[in-house]
């Protein structure tokens, strides 16, 4: 029995602390958000991060190191 009336004191208390947590106000913070622009990107980085050529500049990197390397041949690369 007495198992029984603490089961139930903890139920009730867990589902209190539920619906006190769940029914609380929402704490809303409104942060004014920094556009950035294209120029302040690729003049804060390098060309082949900002254009996502850093692929293309590991691949490089790896044939001057004389390593096997897969032939990349892309949209932002252009082989004469």
């Amino acid at each position: 029995m007495n198992k029984r009336v603490a089961w139930l004191m903890v139920s009730c208390l867990m589902v209190t602390a539920l619906l006190l947590v769940s029914c609380a106000p929402a704490a809303v913070e409104e942060e004014e958000q920094e556009v950035v622009t294209e120029e302040e990107v690729i003049e804060s980085q390098t060309r082949r991060v900002a254009l996502g050529d850093f692929s293309y500049a590991y691949a490089d990197y790896l044939e001057e190191m004389g390593v096997h390397r897969p032939r990349m041949i892309g949209p932002n690369l252009r082989y004469p």
